[in-house]
């Protein structure tokens, strides 16, 4: 039987290093775009209002304005680049890409600048494009083939921040839920008290499911409607 680590896992807690963060960044922010080349114009399954293209443009802005952001060392938000007229949105997608991994990289990630969060720095700026990237270049592949799954920096840092960067979202009264990650022999615990639910799987398939795209993991209903709810991440317009 697997054992399991059932302590509390909060935002931050990867062992993972501002190193290994970028280098997540850069590694699946460039697989997702080879993914787009395959066929710009192909549907996104998880926002089917999208094609890819227009997953490459978002992207371009998302990581455009991290660049800009730790660039700048901004202590106050600014504006989010959007795709200039008369530019491709791949080619433009990648130099906006490139930029936010050079500002990562050359950034001190203690450095304070601003983010939605209290104490904003550059790692959590770091962690936050883990996440968005890794599960884009999920979102991008899905169209094609069996997608591979979030690698385990990126799951992890996912599970992590989860708390941070949804739970307020959550409806008051839904019950506390274990998410027991079977291939790191650790859980997750999210809402206050002991847990009154339990899902199982690998690290990528629970947060999958609780990002709603399709899993093996099978949420209970009450966390359905919850993360069926749950709102896109902060407008970084």
């Amino acid at each position: 039987m697997a054992q399991f680590d059932s302590g509390r896992k909060r935002p931050g807690r990867s062992d993972m290093g501002h190193t290994d963060l970028t280098a997540a960044v850069e590694t699946e922010g460039r697989r997702m775009l080879d993914a787009i080349r395959r066929d710009p114009g192909r549907t996104v399954p998880q926002y089917p209002q999208w094609t890819l293209a227009d997953l490459a443009a978002h992207m371009g802005g998302i990581h455009g304005f991290v660049a800009d952001v730790i660039g700048s060392m901004a202590q106050e938000r600014v504006p989010r680049p959007t795709l200039p007229e008369g530019r491709e949105p791949i080619e433009w997608a990648e130099e906006q890409h490139a930029r936010a991994v050079a500002a990562l990289g050359g950034a001190d990630p203690s450095a304070p600048v601003w983010g939605f969060s209290t104490n904003s720095n550059v790692d959590r700026w770091a962690r936050r494009m883990v996440v968005e990237t890794g599960v884009h270049r999920w979102d991008a592949e899905l169209p094609f083939d069996e997608p591979e799954p979030l690698p385990e920096l990126v799951a992890v840092t996912a599970l992590d921040e989860f708390p941070e960067m949804w739970m307020r979202f959550v409806p008051e009264g839904t019950p506390t839920l274990e998410a027991r990650v079977v291939d790191l022999g650790r859980s997750w615990v999210y809402g206050a008290g002991e847990p009154e639910l339990t899902v199982e799987g690998t690290a990528s398939d629970v947060y999958l499911a609780l990002m709603m795209r399709p899993s093996p993991v099978a949420l209970p209903a009450k966390w359905v409607s919850a993360c069926a709810a749950l709102p896109p991440p902060p407008d970084l317009g």
